[in-house]
């Protein structure tokens, strides 16, 4: 990853220390600006730019989200982390698009979560989109029952087996790990959002901000049910964030 060019905004001096020391013992990031409010920041970024702004929230006179919302507007906007001493405002942060949010009092830790997020995928030849499983074998029974990969909405690990389930609610136990369904399955339409989860993306349709960075999303279930839950666990959350552009 090449190293990047970082603004830090923040009314409080001590926190803006705190973050460009941690960065420079990293090495990932220089600092190229430090500012104690957002038009200042905004001057410097509009006619300057960085790759990477770390900005507070709760700030006088312009706050960090109306700042981030006008860095929105530039032509090659800078990637936003927002420094709070709130967990409160996920939604608000995701509606800018923001990388991460670091909670105060952050650390060395923190940092490396968010440079893991900015390096860019492994670039490299693209599958054969024709290897892609169109089929699954389900155990019905003593028989094994074709099911079409079209017609499942998530693939499921739960207490020591790994459940089919399509989208008319059904499940069907199947002999194969999530990790060799997870190369099986075209990640255009599937994707692995947990551990215990491979999600079908066409059936979600509702996605809600979760704990620990994390999100829910509700998959669509047969009228006759309930919408299916399915958590996304902190170390997939970025692969959902791709898909959905967040």
């Amino acid at each position: 990853m090449k190293r990047l060019k970082a603004v830090l905004v923040d009314d409080e001096p001590i926190i803006c220390g705190e973050l460009k020391c941690l960065l420079e013992e990293q090495g990932w990031a220089w600092v190229v600006g430090v500012y104690h409010d957002g038009p200042s920041a905004l001057a410097f970024l509009e006619a300057e730019g960085a790759d990477l702004v770390f900005l507070d929230v709760d700030m006088p006179g312009m706050d960090g989200l109306e700042v981030a919302r006008r860095l929105l507007a530039l032509p090659h906007p800078p990637q936003v982390v927002f420094v709070t001493a709130h967990a409160s405002f996920a939604l608000e942060a995701f509606s800018v698009r923001a990388l991460d949010y670091l909670l105060k009092p952050f650390d060395a830790e923190d940092l490396r979560r968010v440079a893991a997020r900015i390096q860019p995928p492994p670039t490299g030849p693209a599958p054969d989109q024709g290897s892609w499983a169109r089929n699954l074998l389900v155990e019905h029974g003593a028989s094994l029952e074709v099911v079409s990969v079209a017609s499942i909405r998530l693939v499921q690990a739960r207490e020591r087996e790994v459940l089919v389930e399509t989208l008319d609610g059904r499940q069907w136990p199947i002999r194969a790990s999530l990790r060799d369904l997870e190369e099986q399955l075209d990640p255009r339409m599937f994707l692995r959002c947990h551990r215990n989860f491979i999600v079908n993306l066409d059936q979600v349709h509702q996605l809600t901000p979760w704990f620990n960075h994390g999100y829910l999303l509700k998959l669509r279930g047969p009228r006759d049910q309930k919408a299916v839950e399915v958590p996304v666990g902190r170390a997939y959350a970025e692969r959902i964030r791709a898909h959905f552009r967040l």
